[in-house]
Order: C-alpha cells, then structure tokens, then sequence
C-alpha cells in the first residue's frame, strides 16, 4: 500500500513538471527556452514539494544513485565494505544519503531566495545548445517573479552539504576541506549527468 502510494506521487509529480514545463516553455527556438521568456511564471509551492520528491526518489534519482554506487563498487571504496552485494548495497545508501541531502538542501535555500529548482530544457536544439544548456541548469536558476538567471546559491551550496554527510558517513575519509571538495565535484558531476539525460533521452 505505501509503495502504490509513493508510486501514485511519482508519477503525479512527473506528470505536473510536464506540464508546467509546456506552459512555461511554448516554443522550440533556443532562446524562448529561457525562463525569463513572457510565458514565465515561478514555482508554486507544490511544484516545489514535487521537484524534491522526485529529485529523491524518481527514475532517474535512483539510477544516478545506482550509477555512482557502482563507480564506488568498482574502485573498492571504502575497502571496508568490500565487493558483494551487502557492499554494493551500503555504497548505495551512502550515495542515496549525499544525494538526498544535495537536493533538501538545494529545496530548502532554492525556496528562501526564491530561485527556481525547475530544470528548463532547451527542445529541438542542436547538439551544442543541449550540452550549454544542461551546463548551465547545473550551476544557475531563474529568480524572482521576472525569471531572471543567475549564478543560483542552492545549486552551489547544495553538494557542499550531500558532500559533508558523505565524509562523515564513509569510515575510510576524515572530514576535510579537501574531502569535502572532491565529493562536491561528485555532486555536481551527479547533477550535470542528471541534466545531460533530460536534455537527450527524457522526453516524459
């Protein structure tokens, strides 16, 4: 019953961030593809709720977990868990624990400073423009009422948190700057791979 139900709100949420993303994007040239386009308007707050859900729990949440656990099974880090299933299993949870704490706090600050978390593809772009535009919905967002883009302090701070769990969860690193740093990259790499998919395969 309460697998149907989170199910239920997956596919509700994908669903809505469908179609807002219609609304708000009404064109196929490049440059309507920018929120600051006449048709923006910001999240609601509901949007909001959904876009965390699904950044944790949706589709493509779990394989970006699966994919960097696998990496981790890969390299034998941390040694400590070695390479059988149970292993596989606790560097999943450790990633599932940095991405879930990427991307509460990217809910949290995104909706203080009133920036937008929605991801804004650019449909029937050139290979160039897909790959400038999931660069750019890795480290920007639209703010305010008007939509205008800037450098987004969630989507900077955010892996800096997931980063922090990491380090303190893994008993193979100490929590350190340099530590912090190199899972930080892990993060954004993680969000920028998310942003590649949605851009070329993610039709919903």
């Amino acid at each position: 019953m309460q697998m149907a139900f989170a199910q239920q709100t997956i596919l509700g949420c994908r669903g809505l961030q469908k179609t807002t993303e219609s609304a708000t994007l009404n064109s196929t040239q490049p440059e309507s593809s920018l929120p600051n386009a006449p048709s923006y308007s910001p999240p609601t707050q509901k949007e909001r709720a959904c876009i965390l859900i699904v950044s944790n729990l949706g589709p493509l949440a779990l394989g970006r977990t699966a994919l960097f656990a696998a990496i981790s099974f890969g390299l034998d880090t941390p040694p400590q868990w070695g390479q059988d299933v149970a292993g596989y299993g606790q560097r999943f949870g450790l990633r599932m624990a940095q991405f879930g704490a990427q991307s509460s706090t990217d809910y949290l600050l995104a909706d203080i400073l009133h920036e937008d978390p929605r991801f804004f593809p650019c449909r029937e772009c050139s290979f160039k423009e897909k790959l400038r535009t999931a660069a750019r919905e890795t480290f920007t967002s639209p703010v305010g009422s008007d939509g205008h883009r800037r450098l987004s302090v969630a989507k900077i701070v955010s892996p800096f948190a997931g980063a922090a769990v990491i380090d303190t969860m893994n008993p193979n690193t100490a929590l350190t700057t340099g530590t912090m740093a190199q899972q930080a990259v892990v993060g954004f790499s993680g969000r920028f791979a998310s942003n590649l998919f949605r851009e070329f395969w993610d039709t919903r």
